[in-house]
């Protein structure tokens, strides 16, 4: 976020859900290219990439979750 007046803007934390991985996939590689902090969760994704993103959205090192609502079920 940029500052603003001195301050800095807080980044809100937004999910994306959709119903198709290549959705997913195309929404995701959308917003990186325009350098937002992306992650993303669905079937093709491993145990570890899903965990690893899971941490990087709770801790704020990405703010947005790109995921379909099948792999995103169990989410707390």
């Amino acid at each position: 976020p940029e500052p603003t007046n001195g301050k800095q803007k807080e980044m809100v934390k937004v999910i994306i859900f959709c119903n198709k991985k290549r959705s997913v996939d195309y929404i995701a590689n959308t917003l990186y290219k325009d350098q937002w902090p992306v992650v993303v969760i669905h079937g093709d994704k491993d145990q570890n990439e899903r965990d690893r993103a899971i941490r990087r959205f709770k801790s704020g090192e990405a703010s947005i979750l790109v995921a379909t609502d099948v792999a995103a079920r169990g989410l707390d």
